[in-house]
Parts: structure tokens; C-alpha cells; sequence
């Protein structure tokens, strides 16, 4: 199995008066217009095989990124929410939610739940990631995910994957 996390795209500053609770502060034009790009280079990455099913965060950031990859792939991608993917629910939970899921998967969230499932998945020390927005991580298993039973594939910057799409 193959697992994706893509942190979602520039979204609306909580510093801004008009800043909506943070479950509901949307991206930004940029963050659209970046995440996409971004978007389209992890795309590229999967070539041939993308992933089988999607889960989302369901705050409103992480639910537009995935509607920008969704667009990427051609809505050929299933997608779910799964509420414990908020920025700071522990990283185990998902691994529970995943043992369900057949194939490849990509989750689309937040730092720092993304950050610290990553360095769960592959036996790292706690903050020892740190996903860009926009930015992606990819991890093999021989199986089902397992906590420090990841091969990291790569690390992602946004720019990165935004020079790699077509």
C-alpha cells in the first residue's frame, strides 16, 4: 500500500478581522491557484497508479484541497471524511480508519496532525516533519499502514511538486 498526505493550500489568516472559526477559513485565491498546480505535480508523481480512495479532513481548507486534486484526477478518486484528521487529533486514529481500505490512499489535511503522522508511520521523533502547505509526503507499506512500518518514498515542497505537473 502506498500513502499520500497532502497538507491543504494557503487558506485565509486567522490574523484577519473578517477570519471566519478556524474549522471554516476557506483558501486563499492564491492558495487555489498554488494548491492546484501542486496538485496536478503529485498527479504526475502517481503516473499510472493513483490512489484508490481519498479521505479528507472536514474542515473547509483541507475539503477545497481535495476538491482541487479530485479535479486533478479527473474525479476518478472516492473520497470520504473522517473526522479525526482535524490539526490536532492523535495521528493514531487514522491508522484504525485505514486497516479498512484496500489500495492506495491519499489523506488531505493539517499541520500538525499530518506532520506527526508522518514521523508515527515511519518510527521518526515527534516533530520531525514539517509539511509546507501545499506540500505532500509519500510512504510505502508492505501492507496495512503500521506505526514505524513506513518506507518514506519523499518528501514534497509545494514548489517542487508545482514544477513537476504538466
Amino acid at each position: 500500500m502506498r500513502l499520500t498526505l497532502f497538507r491543504h493550500g494557503i487558506a485565509q489568516d486567522r490574523a484577519d478581522p473578517a477570519c471566519p472559526p478556524d474549522e471554516d477559513r476557506p483558501l486563499t485565491d492564491e492558495g487555489i491557484d498554488k494548491t492546484r498546480r501542486a496538485a496536478r505535480g503529485l498527479v504526475w508523481l502517481w503516473g499510472d497508479a493513483p490512489p484508490a480512495k481519498m479521505v479528507q479532513s472536514p474542515w473547509l481548507r483541507a475539503v477545497q484541497t481535495a476538491d482541487l486534486l479530485d479535479d486533478e484526477l479527473g474525479g476518478r478518486c472516492p473520497r470520504t471524511t473522517f473526522v479525526e484528521m482535524r490539526p490536532f487529533d492523535p495521528a493514531a486514529a487514522v491508522l484504525d480508519h485505514l486497516r479498512d481500505h484496500d489500495g492506495d490512499v491519499v489523506l488531505v489535511g493539517h499541520a500538525p496532525h499530518l506532520d506527526e503522522l508522518a514521523a508515527f508511520l515511519c518510527g521518526a521523533r515527534p516533530r520531525a516533519f514539517r509539511l509546507k502547505k501545499a506540500g505532500a509526503a509519500l510512504f510505502d507499506f508492505v501492507d496495512v499502514p503500521l506505526a514505524g512500518q513506513g518506507t518514506l518514498v519523499g518528501v514534497y515542497a509545494p514548489k517542487a511538486l508545482r514544477r513537476l505537473g504538466p
